[in-house]
Formats: structure tokens, C-alpha cells, sequence
């Protein structure tokens, strides 16, 4: 909340989406904006890559399994704060997926797969939807073999009848 002063300034935070938004306040109080920096800084900590693989090896989760399955394996054996590090990423993943959709409709095949692909890159937990939609990127472009191993590694429902269809 502003001040009410004469005086004031603009600065700008990262808001837990990861967009930048500015923050104005008369009488420009630092420990205020530490305050929200530092809220916004827990709002976006969230496990990376190399912690996700440590994870599923303190669990012993092979990541040769189907996304599906890790994602249930994790859901079921990883603490509350473990869970709640790898949801907050889950929910970014899911952002660029609706993105990687849009995209598909649009017939923007290219797009899809560039947002599909950095959303792998971010992790491995809850990659069910990605590999999913990424499997219906190589089968409109007609790359059935590559569609398969999208679906495969997803391991979900809907990607199972995918696979079963294409044969």
C-alpha cells in the first residue's frame, strides 16, 4: 500500500508469475520493500532440474519411467515441503503448456514445440502433459515415430489411447 507524501518513488518487483510489475511508495520505505521483495522471493522458489534428480534418487524413482508414473511415485513418497517446491514449478510448466495449446490450435507447430521443449527443460515432475501435447506436435507434422516416444514417456490416459490409435 502507498503512503500518502509529497514524495515518491517506482521500483520494480517480480511477482511469483515471473513478470515484473512496479511498486510505487511515498516516503519510500526500504524495510517495506524488503518485505515484499523477500514475499515475493518465497513465492518463487521452486526446485530446479538438478534437485528434482536428487529427489528421485533419494526416493529411488528411475527416471527411465513413464512421466506418469514419477509424477504419482513423487506425489506419493515426497514430503509436503518437497511436493509443495515441485508444484509451484509444476504451475509455471502449466502456463507455457496452455501457451503450447493455444499455439496448436493456432496451427503454430513450431511455437508449440519451442514452448513444449522449454518446458521440459524446467524439470521433471508433472511432464505427463507435456510429453502429451508434445506427441500431438510430431503427429500433426507427421513424425509418427516421434509422436510414439512422446506419448510413451508421458505414460498418461489420454496419451495411452494416443499411441494405441497410431498403432
Amino acid at each position: 500500500q502507498p503512503c500518502s507524501s509529497a514524495k515518491s518513488r517506482a521500483i520494480m518487483l517480480l511477482t511469483p508469475s515471473g513478470s515484473a510489475e512496479p511498486y510505487i511508495c511515498r516516503d519510500f520505505n526500504i524495510l517495506q520493500v524488503s518485505a515484499t521483495l523477500i514475499f515475493c522471493a518465497a513465492q518463487l522458489s521452486f526446485m530446479t532440474p538438478r534437485q528434482e534428480r536428487e529427489l528421485l534418487k533419494k526416493y529411488g524413482i528411475s527416471e527411465e519411467l513413464s512421466a506418469e508414473e514419477i509424477t504419482q511415485l513423487l506425489k506419493k513418497r515426497a514430503t509436503q515441503e518437497e511436493l509443495e517446491g515441485l508444484k509451484k514449478k509444476y504451475s509455471r510448466k502449466m502456463g507455457y503448456c496452455a501457451q503450447a495449446e493455444q499455439a496448436l490450435r493456432e496451427g503454430n507447430l513450431r511455437r508449440a514445440e519451442e514452448l513444449l521443449e522449454y518446458a521440459l527443460s524446467l524439470g521433471i515432475y508433472g511432464n505427463e502433459v507435456v510429453y502429451n501435447l508434445l506427441g500431438d506436435v510430431y503427429s500433426r507434422r507427421g513424425m509418427l515415430e516421434k509422436a510414439k516416444e512422446c506419448y510413451r514417456r508421458s505414460g498418461s490416459i489420454e496419451s495411452l489411447k494416443k499411441l494405441k490409435n497410431l498403432g
